[in-house]
């Protein structure tokens, strides 16, 4: 065992790690353990330069200046994400990253878990064991990065979803103490579920925005397994503690901490808001300040440094939040005499580092990657990967553990299982099926068996063949939905991409025959058909479609063998006069012969240059174009990458940015330079005319007795049970309690958002900000405010006094200086995690909320100073007379300190105390040593109503619609660029038609494509606008 200087051994769970050890193989002997290590030296890592984050519209996009930078005449300059890092963790050692958002802490953390993609420019080096980035690219599934995202098929359980990751990492070595592997990997899953306790959720849907899952903290633990269960040899974790309590961080850290030991592990984590109890079980730490690495060394020495330098600590105070905030003005205390030489700035610091012994002493392990140690366990390393591994010619040279047919298996049996997850939308699809069937039809019921019905049957056959295809166009959705999670399992190393692909299509073949049946048999009947339709159509280029041979394939067998009269209008002379069929012939049929009264089938394929002999070649030739189709997907699959991050970078419209001032922060590291240069409020004068303009509230909030139940499969669950609490004007709340204790949950009911279950009790409420901060993200941070309070604000408030009270807001939350940026995506360019929870706050206080304002973990994901500057920013407003309830995870004693009232929850939804916290918690610590919480007073009940008119409602929705789509050019190209291609694609097909019998009806095929171009067109929008849906 590495011995890592931390007293493990007295953890409840070490004898559980310890048994892992044995069950997966690598626990014979030091010598069978996959430690690799790693080892930076000089490592700059660059990106594209914030000045190029404009965001063009559809104009815009064709400006000269921006085709003269698209040509290559400007070249988009770089900027320094990390600048000249070093570091090495040895097998066994854990190093903390620490850095506010923008440092470059996740950048590092990407390029230490060697995932370069999307930087312009990465200079250093960076050994893996013995092993550069190209040799170790090979060994990806050893190296292993969680991310902050919480990526995740929604339909699926908890169970499911770890289930899935152990199957694919399964070894083949025969497992000590079990009678198979199989038994082997399921002690482990369970291990790992109990290990983060979310045992209890192994059968609840993990859920989404959309889905109702778990909550958001056990989604975070699903995330954190998941990455564990990959079995890996170095782990960067990337603030993997946001959203869970303090209690469930403190025991995930243990379990990284214990697994690092036993199993020499490399890890490296970056924590926001690290408790010192987690703090202090690390063994190294790494300060980054605008990418700037201003200390690297052990742990116990960080502190003591920049104390040397003149900062102070206070007592109880979070070290990790001391270390992070000596570059900021507003947060750091210097210690008397030292006003006039403690360093200033982060590149000062970085000096006094550099100049001291600390610097000298990690130098030292630079050259680790070139020592034998590193050299013998590389190469041990390689074997007991190579020894995991399931025989296969396939798997050879391959990252993947399981061979291609259980990678297959174990995909296709997840597909399954995400398709039960969600059977209501199976269940509509086969009625929507069934009625369409009954439709079409209806339009061509018994038609007949001559020459009248030679044009119908042929439109029945062509619209069967569309109705498949336009069928397939509603997967596509499905498979884009799936990209993501795809690239996560390749990072994993999981399974091939082709396994994934082909586990759709195998998933996707049965419920297709049943649809495609279904639809054929009640058409079949219906037309009086001779042999039923089972493909699909769309008219494109004759000759390299493969719907065509579908078409010719149908059309003979319906027509082969068969005799069709001429009738009615097709038989000339017509007429009263003309009984008998002497001097009569078929006129306006297709293959009818000159004299003749009927025309064969076969004439009339051979008029079509159809032949009954080419029925089986033609289905061949489907065969034939399946497959390549399925290769292609499969080979565009494999090769397909991520898209570079953006993240961090800010986005302006380029008009807006032509009117606006050119000193627009475009990036997290300029704007937090420039809020080190302001002072954390306003004068006085102004912050007391912000505070006069806002919404005092005059209403007591309580509720009372508020059980809230659903039913389960296993019965009724209660997930409040009697919580009881009130809240005043001026009064700033904390509700605290674990994950899945029931937080949320309560904020919901209160809030009114809950659809289903038992709701029982008294209950007062307004609105309140999910904790998944969901905007429009190509609306600006002045128009996503404009928007709520246009439509939330009543109606008898003129808009002028609507929009200054947004101007008010703005100023309150300080967001002057990005308030004509894009929102932008979570992932991608955009706001940072602090400014869209700031704007999520905006949003709720634009609305002029009179009675309560909810806010649903407003500090997860954000360092100790921007934590508590959000919480600075509610004190604010508790103060200016608005009664606020805050969800809270892990906040440090200056957080908590902040807030008037507690409402603590158990498991199940139990009150466990509730009442006034008291100066320095006094009386929080009182009641659990003596006494019990309060009664609340008495409550009512509210009810809801749109503030605005629907015309209004429609228009302003509309206009953001409008400049959404206005800014979106990707989307608009895109749609563009479908109606020419489809325009050229038709046109082309029915090149130059005539006037003939036959090329009329073309032309009515003609007219019917260019109808049904708008299906496609809808299928491809719904997701559009989805995204936004829940807040609005």
């Amino acid at each position: 065992m590495v011995k890592s200087g931390h007293n493990m051994e007295q953890w409840r769970q070490m004898p559980e790690v310890k048994a892992i050890k044995g069950e997966d193989g690598r626990g014979n002997g030091p010598d069978k353990m996959r430690k690799l290590g790693l080892t930076w030296n000089n490592l700059t890592v660059k990106g594209v330069a914030a000045d190029a984050s404009f965001n063009e519209s559809i104009v815009s996009q064709f400006l000269p200046e921006r085709l003269k930078s698209t040509n290559g005449g400007i070249k988009a300059s770089l900027r320094t994400i990390v600048d000249r890092t070093h570091g090495c963790v040895k097998p066994g050692e854990m190093l903390l990253v620490l850095g506010r958002p923008g440092a470059g802490c996740t950048s590092l953390l990407k390029v230490l878990a060697n995932r370069r993609h999307g930087f312009s420019e990465i200079d250093g080096d960076v050994k893996f064991g013995s092993l550069d980035h190209k040799e170790a690219a090979k060994y990806r599934g050893q190296i292993v990065m969680n991310t902050e995202e919480e990526i995740f098929y929604p339909t699926l359980t908890v169970g499911q979803t770890i289930d899935f990751v152990t199957r694919m990492k399964m070894p083949r070595n025969t497992v000590q103490g079990y009678n198979n592997s199989e038994e082997a990997r399921v002690a482990s899953r369970d291990f790992l579920l109990n290990l983060l306790g979310i045992s209890h959720t192994s059968d609840t849907k993990v859920g989404n925005e959309y889905v109702r899952g778990v909550s958001g903290g056990e989604r975070k633990r699903v995330s954190i397994i998941e990455a564990m269960a990959t079995r890996g040899s170095i782990y960067c974790w990337d603030n993997p503690t946001r959203g869970l309590d303090a209690s469930t961080a403190l025991q995930y850290i243990k379990s990284i901490r214990a697994m690092t030991d036993i199993f020499g592990l490399a890890s490296v984590v970056t924590i926001y808001q690290a408790g010192n109890g987690i703090y202090e079980l690390f063994d190294k730490v790494l300060v980054l300040d605008e990418g700037s690495e201003i200390f690297y060394g052990p742990l116990k020495q960080a502190r003591p440094f920049m104390e040397d330098l003149g900062f102070v600590c206070d007592d109880g105070a979070n070290v990790a939040d001391f270390l992070t905030g000596v570059t900021v003005p507003t947060e750091r205390k210097i210690r008397p005499g030292y006003e006039m030489s403690f360093p200033r700035t982060a590149e000062a610091i970085k000096n006094q580092y550099l100049q001291s012994s600390i610097k000298s002493e990690m130098e030292a392990e630079y050259g680790y990657a070139s020592t034998q140690a590193a050299k013998d366990n590389t190469q041990e390393f390689a074997l007991a990967v190579r020894d995991e591994k399931h025989s296969s010619k396939f798997m050879k040279n391959q990252p993947y553990v399981v061979n291609f047919s259980t990678q297959l298996k174990t995909a296709t049996q997840r597909q399954y299982s995400i398709i039960r997850g969600d059977m209501s939308t199976l269940i509509i699809k086969q009625a929507s099926n069934i009625v369409q069937a009954l439709t079409s039809g209806s339009l061509f019921y018994m038609a007949p068996d001559n020459s009248l019905g030679l044009f119908i049957k042929s439109g029945a056959l062509f619209v069967s063949l569309l109705f498949n295809s336009l069928l397939a166009q509603s997967e596509v959705t499905d498979s884009f939905a799936g990209r993501p999670i795809l690239a996560k399992h390749k990072s994993f190393a999981l399974h091939h991409p082709a396994a994934f692909c082909l586990a759709q299509i195998i998933t996707d073949i049965p419920i297709l025959i049943f649809q495609i049946s279904a639809f054929s048999l009640i058409l079949y009947f219906m037309v009086d058909l001779t042999r039923t339709a089972d493909a699909f159509f769309t008219f494109w280029i004759y000759w390299i479609d493969p719907i065509v041979y579908a078409f010719d394939a149908l059309l003979s067998n319906e027509m082969n063998n068969k005799v069709l009269p001429c009738v009615g209008p097709n038989l000339v002379p017509n007429g009263p006069g003309y009984a008998s069929a002497v001097n009569q012939a078929c006129t306006g049929v297709r293959g009818a012969l000159p004299g003749a009264t009927s025309v064969t089938g076969t004439q009339y394929l051979s008029s079509l240059s159809y032949s009954h002999s080419n029925m089986w070649r033609n289905v061949g030739i489907l065969w034939v174009w399946w497959l390549f189709y399925v290769t292609l997907t499969i080979v565009f699959t494999s090769r397909w990458k991520e898209d570079a991050s953006q993240s961090g970078l800010l986005l302006v419209p380029r008009a807006i940015s032509k009117k606006s001032s050119p000193k627009i922060p475009l990036d997290e590291e300029a704007q937090a330079s420039e809020k080190q240069i302001v002072s954390s409020g306003s004068s006085s004068d102004q912050s007391q005319d912000q505070d006069h303009q806002l919404i005092r509230n005059t209403s007591i909030f309580t509720w009372k007795n508020l059980t809230y139940t659903v039913k389960t499969p296993s019965g009724p669950r209660v997930l409040l049970n009697n919580v009881h609490g009130w809240i005043k004007p001026g009064m700033l709340g904390a509700l605290m309690g674990s994950s899945g204790a029931g937080k949320t949950t309560l904020l919901d009911v209160l809030a009114q958002r809950k659809t289903d279950g038992t709701i029982k009790g008294s209950v007062l409420v307004d609105g309140r900000p999910l904790s998944l901060d969901i905007h429009e993200p190509l609306a600006t941070v002045r128009e996503a405010l404009e928007f709520s309070a246009l439509l939330r604000q009543p109606r008898t408030t003129p808009r002028e006094e609507k929009l200054k009270y947004v101007d008010t807001i703005i100023k309150l939350l300080e967001m002057q200086d990005i308030e004509n940026c894009l929102i932008g995506t979570s992932s991608g360019a955009g706001l940072s995690v602090e400014q869209r929870k700031r704007l999520t706050i905006g949003v709720e206080l634009v609305s002029k909320p009179t009675i309560l304002l909810f806010l649903d973990e407003p500090t997860s994901g954000l360092d100790g100073q921007a934590a508590f500057n959000i919480i600075r920013f509610l004190k604010k407003l508790a103060s200016a007379g608005q009664a606020i309830l805050v969800t809270i995870h892990q906040p440090s004693a200056q957080l908590f300190s902040q807030f008037d009232t507690l409402l603590l929850l158990a498991k199940g939804g139990n009150t466990v105390y509730f009442g006034d916290i008291g100066d320095g918690a006094s009386t929080v610590k009182d009641y659990f040593e003596h006494e019990a919480s309060s009664a609340p007073p008495k409550t009512g009940d509210d009810g809801f109503e749109f503030a605005m008119p629907l015309w209004d409602q429609v228009k302003i929705v509309t206009h953001r619609m409008n400049i959404s789509i206005w800014r979106n050019t990707e989307y608009v190209n895109n749609k563009f660029a479908l109606h020419i291609l489809i325009g050229l694609i038709v046109g082309f097909s029915f090149w130059k038609l005539g006037n003939s019998v036959g090329e009329l009806q073309l032309r009515l095929f003609a007219m019917f494509n260019f109808i049904f171009v708008a299906p496609g067109v809808i299928c491809t929008s719904l997701p559009f606008p989805r995204t936004t849906l829940p807040t609005n």
